[in-house]
């Protein structure tokens, strides 16, 4: 038996992710508890075989790195397969794509946005893809509300197709990666 394992970093982090959520901290704990019911164990990054060597009571002889991937016939720079072929929107943007829970580092993205001179906002719209949950969407809002942000300068688009992801990559000026820790790193990949 295997398991693959992503990432350990709520156990690395447990105040942001298990101190406040008993339930979470308890399924997740007996996860890790079940860990060493397995003959081996995958991970998808070299970065998250250190972690599991480093934090887990696991035989670090019996962990292998079988790296992550993304679909290359969607994701393909060199060709432009996608059936979108134009970008949805007629400005230019910087884009960010993934979660929003605290390592993905959303605060600071929005005050890096906000320290850009004016010009350079109306110029360079901030596009935010990927699925949010309900507190962190609102927290999200929340720091742009608090910031000199103009409303029209931040998009928050949520969720997108393949399809869109691919058409917001080709079209953006800039891609932005703010994230503290990650196991892979897929949305750069």
């Amino acid at each position: 038996k295997i398991a693959i394992i992503y990432d350990l970093i709520p156990l690395i982090n447990p105040n942001l992710y298990l101190d406040s959520n008993p339930p979470f901290s308890k399924f997740y704990y007996k996860k890790l508890e079940n860990l060493c019911k397995f003959d081996s164990l995958f991970s998808i990054s070299d970065s998250s075989k250190k972690e599991a060597e480093r934090y887990l009571s696991f035989d670090p002889k019996k962990i292998w790195n079988i790296s992550s991937a993304c679909d290359q016939n969607l994701f393909n720079s060199t060709i432009n397969n996608s059936p979108i072929n134009s970008s949805r929107f007629s400005f230019k943007y910087l884009l960010y794509s993934g979660a929003g829970d605290p390592r993905k580092n959303l605060k600071r993205l929005i005050h890096a946005y906000e320290a850009l001179p004016k010009l350079l906002r109306e110029e360079y719209k901030l596009v935010l893809v990927g699925h949010l949950l309900t507190y962190e969407n609102k927290q999200l809002k929340d720091w742009i509300k608090e910031s000199s942000i103009e409303s029209e300068s931040i998009k928050i688009l949520g969720f997108v197709t393949d399809n869109e992801l691919v058409d917001l990559y080709r079209n953006c000026s800039l891609f932005i990666f703010p994230s503290l820790h990650e196991g892979f790193g897929l949305p750069v990949l």
